[in-house]
């Protein structure tokens, strides 16, 4: 490695670390309010994209359910639907390399908003839907969805950026407990809104969208014209843009935590015939499915809280991993209570013991959502916030991504297709549940060699020394070869859930 653009780049990305002294310090340290009207748009689009996501969860699990679509099917329409968080680094690039009139994410806000409300306008409006076209049209709102997402993300991002080291983490854990109590508050208001065939009042599916259609006129597109965002005066080139990223992902602070998360991502394979299971079992209904989820997001966002509070200013990323990993796994296990009818020697309905499960399990993940975060801003280099964040946090996105298609792949272990439990036969259900839960421990291992424990030891990783040709590659290519799989897979298990490759009885 030159060990002359390795201490520049280290140089660069570590501005925080300035002495007290400097003066590009004290003007980086006079962090502006994200309340005030010129900044408001960083929280508030938060709130727009995350009740956008969440509000029509209930739907999103209970309408394809309705079309009888098949184990693999269901989890894949989450895949699909989830596919664009994996093109953020696209959305980086306009941000980054071709800004409009001057400004790199505003008019991408914009626009970003505009295509998802008309692919949920499109949700709202068409008569009659497969589980094909549903999927498709839930692929493009989130479509558009995400490009504001990115544009979001980068503004946090270069906000982060320039706080003083006594403050760092603070304007992320803000505004992500923002995010997952928006989530939470869509959740619940979807699961409460969207039972009108049982309860005669509430929301009908399409109503549900074209309020979506609408909300971003309303909340988000005001606050973005007030949004004070300085005019790109030194935009660099893609192949400049390349050597940068380049440049950041042979840092050992780069690549060795990215290779933890793809594993640790990976490893969390889930029972992707849970979903059916419950509903041929026990007939759970479109407000249980939403409510297990908003209860889900509620615990979220109180271990986003607790590990702000708590944990922050010390880290303690390898405590936070390895006690998610277990939690998760343990309360995985916990399903085959259920599936042998301990809950009702407990005198615990089905509904209310699958919802402690999912609430614990969402806590777990709550709480380890900011050290990834964290990570990823201390090594973004400046002028490429847009394009650096949506490339590393698309890691994560990609390895859950490969994570849903491995769980499709084992559904062909045991007999848990739709069909087969229809007829009585659940028996491979508690198997399956045991052995996903059992691989999401393998992670425990990697967690003492690839994990820094706290901000410090990751800045250490920063050094030139430490930097590696070898080590950039190979998460590069686990990057293009992971995209090519989910990408593959997804489309499979859509348009032929039969393969035997995407869990299917063979065709």
């Amino acid at each position: 490695m030159d060990d002359e653009w390795a201490a520049e780049y280290h140089c660069h990305v570590d501005v925080l670390d300035a002495s007290p002294a400097s003066p590009s310090r004290k003007i980086k340290s006079r962090v502006e309010s994200i309340w005030a009207l010129k900044s408001i748009a960083i929280p508030l689009n938060y709130i727009c994209i995350g009740f956008i996501i969440t509000f029509p969860n209930a739907y999103i699990e209970y309408f394809p359910r309705q079309l009888q679509a098949s184990d693999s099917q269901l989890s894949t329409i989450g895949v699909v639907r989830n596919l664009p968080w994996m093109f953020k680094v696209c959305y980086g690039v306009l941000a980054d390399v071709f800004p409009i009139r001057g400004y790199r994410f505003k008019p991408y806000m914009v626009l970003g908003y505009l295509i998802a409300s008309f692919f949920n306008a499109l949700l709202a409006w068409s008569a009659s839907l497969t589980v094909v076209s549903f999927t498709l049209l839930l692929f493009g709102a989130m479509l558009g969805l995400i490009m504001t997402d990115v544009m979001a993300d980068a503004l946090l991002t270069s906000r982060a950026m320039t706080e003083p080291a006594a403050a760092r983490g603070q304007v992320q854990a803000v505004i992500y407990m923002i995010r997952f109590l928006t989530e939470m508050v869509g959740y619940w208001c979807g699961s409460l809104l969207s039972n009108v065939d049982t309860w005669g009042w509430g929301l009908t599916m399409a109503e549900v969208f074209g309020l979506l259609a609408l909300l971003p006129f309303v909340l988000a597109l005001p606050s973005i014209y007030f949004l004070d965002e300085p005019l790109a005066t030194n935009v660099l080139s893609v192949p400049e843009q390349a050597l940068g990223i380049w440049r950041m992902l042979q840092l050992r602070a780069t690549w060795q935590p990215l290779a933890f998360l793809v594993v640790y991502h990976t490893l969390h394979t889930y029972n992707a015939a849970w979903g059916n299971y419950l509903q041929v079992a026990f007939h759970f209904n479109a407000f249980q499915y939403g409510s297990m989820a908003a209860v889900g997001s509620s615990v979220g966002f109180l271990g986003v809280y607790l590990y702000r509070r708590f944990l922050l200013a010390g880290g303690h990323w390898r405590f936070v991993y390895a006690f998610a990993s277990v939690v998760i796994a343990a309360f995985s296990v916990g399903n085959l209570l259920l599936v042998f009818g301990v809950n009702d020697a407990m005198g615990l309905p089905p509904y209310w013991f699958a919802l402690g499960d999912t609430a614990v399990q969402k806590f777990a993940v709550g709480l380890q959502y900011l050290p990834s975060a964290i990570m990823f801003v201390r090594v973004c280099p400046e002028g490429q916030e847009a394009v650096a964040f949506a490339l590393l946090t698309g890691f994560a996105n990609m390895s859950g991504g490969f994570a849903s298609t491995i769980s499709n792949a084992l559904l062909g272990i045991w007999p848990v297709q739709l069909q087969d439990m229809q007829h009585g036969n659940m028996d491979g259900v508690w198997k399956l549940t045991l052995l996903t839960s059992l691989i999401r421990l393998l992670a425990l291992g990697f967690i003492p060699w690839l994990v820094p424990n706290s901000i410090e030891e990751l800045d250490s990783w920063k050094h030139p020394q430490f930097a590696s040709r070898r080590g950039g590659l190979a998460i590069l290519a686990v990057y293009v070869v992971g995209f090519v799989w989910v990408i593959t897979t997804s489309i499979v298990a859509v348009v032929s859930p039969c393969n035997r490759l995407v869990g299917g009885a063979g065709c």
